[in-house]
């Protein structure tokens, strides 16, 4: 008899202690601080990152569904870049772009006066720790932030050499996102004081179709567009790239106009993609300008207009691409599930369900500007972005009408924008599932003005790019009960 109670209250305290083994992990799990994670092109971990890549940010440990602004500062404090973005149900920010073209620094003397950016120097950048800073939106709940570097890596035994694309003005290379018809491509190439790889007299560039997917290690380079090779001096000064029909970009045979690139410089000359020399760790060999995003663009001639600017700008993410034509389907949508289950989910990589924004770079309206809006050395832009029901008429927008109207905003977020591109992003999502059912349309607050001015750019297409009118209201797109 002793023995059975002996286990019945052995039994009774065995459930007491799980019981509170789980109260106290769920409140051990509640307690976890906030954590942010960084991220280069490639989308590997890491807060060591070289010029010219794309920093993306994930943050984890929020509160769920909730706003935060996320700030890039540089060494000094001063801000370069900044997102506003909504945790998802889990309480985490998935990875998304803070700082394109990073280390990149604003020069108002580039482009015969217009201004421009050029690449910090390994000494400029030195060892000082720059910052990524994480607050909601009044910055009482929350408030933390982790250090990041930008390096050259010299001391290695090869480091990365460092692909940039452009254009020559005045005989000064200028580092540029944005071609038009008429313009040469110019590639140079820094981190080169090691030379190249062993045996090799010089290295192959290629310009191959942007298709929106990460070339990784080992990667064949297949469909390239245009091929030369360049010797060392040639590399290190930035030299023209012939196009095709001619020597600058034609506007004819082929016209490439709405269309994006990569280059790929490939040193070892084998016609693949290898990082990193076979069993080293230090000793670098390729590298690419637009590995994730694209290297360059290529324009649409400029558009005139008095009032606001069309484009189709929301998409459900699964994009494709025809090698046959080089052209894309962005997969720009006018309707939606509210679960989202119709759009692109990918979790591996941070893409949950919901929808999306896949920004439009090739048109473009000389009143955009490209200045930065961070006020330190470094060079980042952000647009705010607004989602809100549908309005205006066949006619058009009201102009002044307040963004900030409860009546009409559904959710602000902001995005950065790549140097050259105006309106150029990569694919983000931007109303994670579930939606609220309605009409609504997408407007791009261009000078961040919080209000509908001359310029800014609005989603009320259809996916066949004609104005979409629901109950007379100018809406890009639908959410479906």
């Amino acid at each position: 008899m002793k023995t059975i109670r002996n286990r019945a209250f052995l039994l009774a305290l065995l459930v007491v202690m799980l019981f509170g083994s789980c109260e106290l992990f769920e409140s051990f799990k509640r307690d976890l601080p906030p954590v942010i994670q960084l991220y280069n092109s490639a989308l590997q971990r890491t807060n060591k990152l070289l010029p010219n890549d794309t920093l993306y940010v994930k943050v984890s440990g929020l509160a769920a569904n909730t706003m935060y602004e996320v700030e890039c500062l540089d060494t000094n404090g001063d801000p370069i870049s900044s997102i506003l973005a909504e945790s998802d149900a889990t309480g985490v920010i998935q990875p998304t772009a803070l700082w394109y073209d990073i280390g990149f620094k604003w020069d108002a003397t580039l482009n015969s006066g217009a201004g421009g950016i050029k690449l910090a120097s390994d000494a400029e950048l030195g060892l000082s720790a720059f910052e990524v800073h994480v607050k909601t939106l009044d910055g009482t709940a929350t408030d933390f932030s982790l250090d990041f570097f930008i390096v050259y890596n010299t001391e290695i035994e090869r480091p990365q050499p460092i692909v940039m694309a452009g254009e020559l003005v005045g005989g000064v290379f200028n580092l540029e996102n944005a071609l038009d018809a008429g313009d040469t491509l110019y590639v140079k190439v820094a981190n080169l004081e090691k030379g190249l790889p062993t045996g090799q007299t010089y290295a192959t560039v290629n310009v191959v179709p942007f298709t929106g997917t990460n070339y990784e290690d080992g990667d064949p380079i297949d469909n390239v567009y245009i091929s030369m090779t360049m010797t060392l001096d040639e590399l290190k000064n930035g030299t023209a790239i012939p196009w095709k029909g001619g020597s600058v970009i034609t506007s004819n045979t082929p016209d490439d106009r709405g269309k994006a690139f990569s280059v790929i410089v490939d040193f070892d000359n084998n016609g693949y993609f290898n990082v990193l020399k076979e069993g080293t760790a230090n000793y670098y060999l390729d590298s690419i300008d637009g590995n994730g995003v694209a290297g360059f663009i290529i324009r649409q001639p400029p558009i005139v207009t008095a009032q606001t600017v069309s484009l189709n700008l929301v998409s459900g993410g699964i994009f494709t691409y025809s090698w046959q034509n080089y052209q894309y389907d962005y997969d720009y949508r006018d309707t939606f599930r509210k679960d989202g289950s119709d759009t692109k989910v990918a979790y591996y990589y941070g893409v949950g369900p919901g929808v999306k924004v896949i920004w439009n770079p090739y048109t473009y309206y000389n009143s955009w500007s490209n200045d930065p809006t961070g006020t330190g050395l470094y060079y980042g832009r952000y647009i705010d972005l607004y989602i809100i029901k549908s309005g205006g008429s066949s006619a058009g927008w009201t102009l002044g009408a307040d963004l900030l109207d409860t009546t009409i905003l559904v959710r602000k977020l902001r995005l950065p924008v790549q140097y050259g591109c105006a309106n150029g992003l990569n694919q983000q999502t931007i109303w994670p599932a579930p939606m609220i059912p309605g009409d609504y349309a997408l407007v791009l607050d261009m000078d961040n003005s919080k209000t509908i001015t001359n310029g800014d750019i609005i989603d009320d297409w259809d996916r066949a790019g004609v104005l979409r009118i629901v109950d007379t209201k100018r809406s890009g797109f639908s959410i479906n009960p």
